[in-house]
């Protein structure tokens, strides 16, 4: 329900009209668990990764911890803890309805979409003191000018990440290899080699954002590098399924819109097919379209293959088996790994079972004991 501007909610103004609070489940969660502990995460590309990575190297290493804000784990289901830590995703609508939480770690990920949401996003790191810790990706212009606002006023602990390359005084990947060079001497953690639930380079940023906030709860690094490491990634999100014939099939399918796809795609360090398309049109041909040249082969299935097909190189199937049929013969030529990432608003439902269903010899999908 809109709450702010000139777009805020006809109920929101008249509570607000008549005295009234307007707060959110994060504000009612904080109220009734006033001893726990809480990790908030911020930014909306990969939240749910980073959120279930912190919750699994939290839990893994002994502590108590509930996971909640999102569609399938709302925050009104979570669990009362004693002492323990909640992480909870944080968009910017909800940070401004929420006032009673000062975050014990607060994790900026990277902006919101919309960009005159990024002041609201910054509120995650509102009335933080040392030792309380932001956790703060550096890898685009506005994660940068956020840690240097922090980092020089002094107020909390602020620990710089990176994906692409050093963040000095923080933890980064370089190589795919993990560092941690939060008390200096750039310890490597962990190489990502061989980790499928880490093939992906936005990925790896975000278990650089894990671990740091992880050894900011009081995890020991050794634990928190085992449990980045036995971690299966997240169902549906760039999730790894199994190689086949030596061929890693990746389920992407919770990226519904052609830019959501591109992020993916793009975020790879070796060829890619891209499997595409499901029961609704692409919102755009032209992009769907430009994003078929770009993989080293796509499968475009179901009804927005037909008007896409026509003009790109990509080839059509009419369900998922037969796209992963057709993808697993494209990617054994090129070396490709497969992604199901849809780009549509209503995907084919069975991708797991297609791939399960292929002829071939089924491995797990990390290359590594």
């Amino acid at each position: 329900m809109p709450h702010t501007g000139d777009e805020a909610h006809p109920f929101v103004r008249a509570a607000l009209d008549a005295g009234s609070e307007v707060i959110g489940d994060a504000e009612l969660l904080a109220r009734s668990q006033r001893l726990a502990e809480y990790v908030g995460v911020t930014g909306d590309d990969g939240a749910e990764f980073a959120c279930q990575l912190i919750h699994y190297l939290l839990t893994l290493s002994g502590k108590e911890a509930e996971m909640g804000g999102f569609p399938l784990s709302p925050v009104m289901d979570l669990h009362p803890l004693d002492g323990g830590a909640y992480v909870l995703y944080m968009p910017p609508d909800k940070l401004d309805i929420t006032v009673s939480i000062t975050f014990d770690t607060a994790c900026w990920i990277g902006s919101d979409a919309a960009s005159e949401s990024r002041e609201r996003q910054a509120l995650i790191f509102h009335r933080q003191t040392d030792p309380r810790t932001a956790v703060v990706c550096v890898d685009d212009a506005d994660g940068r000018a956020v840690y240097e606002r922090l980092a020089g006023v002094g107020d909390q602990v602020v620990v710089p990440v990176s994906g692409a390359g050093t963040a000095g005084g923080g933890v980064f990947v370089e190589d795919s290899v993990l560092y941690d060079d939060s008390k200096g001497g750039r310890v490597p953690v962990l190489p990502f080699e061989g980790l499928a639930a880490y093939d992906h380079r936005r990925d790896r940023a975000l278990a650089a954002v894990a671990y740091a906030a992880a050894l900011s709860r009081g995890v020991e690094a050794l634990a928190a590098m085992a449990s980045i490491r036995s971690f299966p990634g997240v169902e549906g999100l760039r999730g790894p399924l199994e190689r086949v014939d030596g061929v890693l099939f990746v389920d992407d399918a919770a990226s519904s819109t052609v830019a959501e796809v591109q992020r993916s795609l793009t975020g790879y360090d070796g060829p890619v097919v891209w499997i595409g398309g499901g029961e609704t049109p692409f919102e755009s041909l032209k992009a769907a379209d430009a994003l078929a040249k770009t993989a080293a082969a796509a499968v475009i299935v179901g009804t927005a293959g037909e008007p896409l097909a026509k003009d790109c190189r990509a080839e059509t199937a009419p369900d998922l088996a037969e796209a992963v049929e057709l993808a697993h013969g494209l990617a054994a030529e090129t070396g490709a790994r497969v992604v199901y990432s849809p780009g549509v608003s209503t995907p084919h439902a069975g991708f797991a079972e297609a791939v399960s269903a292929l002829t071939g010899s089924h491995e797990e999908p990390d290359e590594i004991d």
